[in-house]
């Protein structure tokens, strides 16, 4: 476990490994350096440049800990301040290798919350999944999905028995109106992120979007949750490093896990990522964590797909169950 913390002007981190705890270790930076790369960042994903700011992360937030994490092949991060919009699991190494290829990397906004969701039962075998695809939105001018069918399709052969709702049929009444849990919850669509309020955050179904807001008052849990939509994953910071957005909501209504993504994001390359994420979940139900990063790694092992851009944007929140630890 990492677990950050940050002023404007220092940060420190914290780390558990085989039940020893660091006193926290003083890091090079503090918020305004981060927001500073972050930034940077966000101009290298949008021009598909080298990822220079990717480098300088890892030197000033994982380098200090490496040799108290020597020995572990799985991290639980608890990001704070502005590293809730950085994709940690992207960080670059002086050895080439992103973190992703090292470790399987899982979120948390607390310790106390990943803790909980570890200790409950989890049967080994999936239940029910409702995978919605809404390919188009004939009430706003949004470009037509056109590999979300497919991405569910996918997603299907490797979830026997599960509720397929795609074009015309992926509408929000399936899920505001929904009252039977499932395990999964699987949304294909186009997203988007409301900076001045994080709750009116949306996604786009075949009738019309559905706001975060309403998502906290969904009659039923889904056990994993995922957005395979733009910018579902941003979060906006309150005092006390609370986070809100659609992740917030989720997490609220009973989610255990919830994968979402950081930034507007390519629809051929998610639809391929997540075909194979949910292929190796069914090998391994409950490791949601493991599943993205296998997919991930899969998906950085195609030339066209190898830049961050592609691969990055998706993190997993929550924490395994401990049959999968």
């Amino acid at each position: 476990m990492v677990e950050y913390f940050f002023s404007a002007e220092r940060g420190f981190a914290v780390a558990a490994h085989q039940g020893e705890l660091t006193s926290p270790l003083a890091l090079p930076v503090g918020s305004n350096d981060l927001i500073e790369l972050l930034d940077t960042l966000d101009f290298e994903l949008g021009v598909r440049e080298r990822c220079r700011s990717l480098e300088l992360l890892y030197d000033a937030l994982f380098a200090p800990l490496e040799r108290y994490l020597r020995g572990t092949s799985r991290l639980l991060i608890v990001p704070h301040g502005p590293l809730h919009r950085a994709p940690l699991h992207a960080l670059r190494g002086p050895d080439g290798l992103y973190l992703a290829q090292r470790f399987t990397i899982q979120y948390a906004p607390s310790v106390g919350l990943a803790r909980e969701v570890a200790r409950r039962p989890w049967g080994g075998t999936f239940g029910s999944a409702l995978l919605l695809a809404a390919t188009q939105t004939p009430y706003c001018s949004l470009p037509a999905l056109n590999f979300a069918a497919v991405e569910i399709d996918e997603a299907a052969k490797s979830l026997p028995g599960s509720i397929v709702l795609s074009g015309a049929e992926a509408v929000r009444r399936n899920l505001v109106r929904r009252q039977e849990n499932v395990e999964i919850l699987h949304c294909a669509c186009h997203g988007e992120y409301d900076r001045d309020d994080p709750l009116l955050s949306r996604l786009f179904l075949a009738d019309g979007p559905l706001y975060g807001y309403e998502i906290e008052r969904f009659r039923f849990r889904p056990r994993i949750v995922v957005l395979s939509a733009c910018e579902s994953g941003i979060q906006k910071r309150m005092g006390g490093d609370e986070t809100f957005g659609l992740i917030r909501a989720l997490v609220s209504r009973g989610a255990e896990t919830v994968v979402a993504s950081l930034w507007k994001v390519a629809d051929e390359s998610t639809a391929s990522m997540m075909g194979t994420f949910y292929h190796q979940l069914a090998k391994n139900p409950g490791d949601t964590a493991a599943a993205l990063r296998y997919a991930q790694l899969d998906l950085l092992g195609a030339p066209q797909y190898a830049h961050p851009f592609y691969w990055a944007p998706y993190f997993a929140t929550g924490a395994a169950p401990s049959e999968a630890q």
